[in-house]
């Protein structure tokens, strides 16, 4: 399973904190199965917890709904995507998650990668 990539740009609003909302796996090969990882942090007084996701690629899955980020503490949403229905070339999902946050109640990730033979 491959899990290497990198993250970029740090989103913050005033309820969590996402290190990164951009995840990029440069080159996958065609038939693998990957991981996308995203630490967000609850950075109120409160916990926030995310209870859903929109995801329009079928290729792509995640668990653990409800998560709850506990006040001041991190976790880990992970996204896995089986890259054997794809086509070769560039890849890019954008999934929205949707969180208790008052501020904002929705956060888009986004994941991308070169498929390859």
């Amino acid at each position: 399973m491959y899990g290497i990539g990198f993250l970029e740009k740090l989103s913050t609003n005033e309820d969590f904190e996402v290190r990164a909302d951009k995840f990029d796996f440069g080159i996958i090969p065609k038939g693998e199965l990957v991981e996308a990882y995203f630490d967000l942090k609850s950075i109120g007084n409160q916990s926030v917890q995310l209870i859903g996701a929109e995801i329009p690629c079928s290729c792509t899955t995640s668990s653990g709904f409800p998560l709850t980020i506990s006040s001041n503490s991190w976790c880990r949403f992970v996204l896995r995507i089986d890259t054997k229905n794809l086509e070769l070339g560039k890849f890019r999902e954008q999934v929205q998650l949707f969180s208790t946050s008052h501020s904002r109640p929705r956060q888009r990730l986004f994941v991308i990668g070169d498929i390859v033979k």
